[in-house]
């Protein structure tokens, strides 16, 4: 196993207060609330700075790749949706509004952003999304009109910066305010910090290749893999890579695969592209790590550029 001396940081952005006394969020059975000045218009309120709308529901029904889910919102708030939701949980990359639609369907919280917002302001998003892994999903969303939008079944809320607590009254007011209540704010016990072992097998994971592929020990299996845990900004790192990426050439390109957790949440998808494209073999499997249940945690991790060699049946040889 390759180990520097770079020790991990995982930035926790700081959670930040932006004076939400002025204001309450609508309640499930009114249109709107607010203890400050409201100005009406249909079903759109403004409450100082923030914004929350309804719209009507315009369906729910399985749509196929490339047929319109008729859409009345930006994003959608219901809609025709692809059969299968997307797994809960923060999403580098933009994902697809049909699959998107699926999840608010089941009830969950969708946390949509400009790619362009600032890293602190997605850093901070991501720590908003962990708190919630059976009921938020969360990405870069392109087409947004707003820094930050943010929807449930028939209803949205768009936001210029972060608002912590704007956001989390959000969530615990909508959540499974929808045709089928299968998100959760529960959360699940973390899961205590397992001892690598040589011989025995690794721990089990599934996490989410910035392409949008489930990666697990399960989609590992076949042949041997490399899990390796760094940086794109790890210097060490990228020579690593195209050391292994050379060695995986010499041996005809399918003697291993290569699955690269990607341990600072700050980075983009297009960084972590930008790096595979850069340094690694194009077959790698690249992706986040999971903000509500961080594999390198449970590992206890310690330092960039630990690779960890797994054979076809998921065991620990070095």
């Amino acid at each position: 196993m390759n180990r520097t001396l770079t020790i991990v940081i995982l930035a926790a952005g700081a959670v930040v207060g932006l004076g939400v006394a002025a204001f309450l969020l609508v309640s499930p059975d009114r249109a709107a609330v607010s203890s400050g000045d409201v100005a009406q218009s249909g079903t759109q309120t403004a409450a100082t700075d923030l914004l929350i709308e309804e719209f009507p529901i315009v369906g729910q029904s399985h749509i196929r790749q490339g047929e319109p889910g008729g859409y009345n919102s930006n994003p959608p708030t219901s809609g025709g949706h692809f059969g299968s939701p997307r797994p809960w949980g923060v999403f580098g990359q933009p994902i697809a509004d049909e699959s998107a639609v699926h999840n608010i369907e089941h009830g969950g919280i969708w946390i949509t952003y400009d790619p362009e917002l600032d890293a602190a302001s997605v850093r901070q998003l991501r720590d908003i999304a962990a708190q919630y892994p059976n009921a938020v999903l969360m990405s870069p969303r392109p087409e947004n009109d707003s820094q930050i939008s943010i929807v449930s079944w028939g209803r949205m809320m768009n936001l210029d910066e972060v608002n912590t607590a704007a956001i989390d009254r959000y969530v615990r007011t909508y959540v499974n305010n929808s045709p089928e209540q299968f998100a959760s704010l529960e959360v699940p016990p973390p899961e205590e910090t397992v001892e690598l072992e040589v011989g025995a097998p690794f721990p089990s994971f599934n996490l989410t290749e910035i392409d949008g592929a489930p990666v697990s020990m399960e989609t590992l299996s076949g042949r041997p893999a490399i899990i390796w845990f760094t940086t794109a900004w790890c210097v060490p790192c990228q020579i690593g890579a195209m050391e292994v990426a050379r060695l995986d050439e010499e041996l005809g390109g399918d003697a291993f695969d290569v699955f690269v957790v990607f341990v600072d949440l700050s980075e983009s998808a297009d960084a972590l592209r930008g790096w595979r494209d850069e340094f690694a073999a194009p077959d790698w499997q690249v992706g986040f790590d999971d903000p509500a249940n961080s594999l390198a945690a449970r590992i206890g991790l310690q330092y960039l550029d630990s690779k960890y060699l797994v054979n076809a049946d998921g065991i620990l040889l070095n």
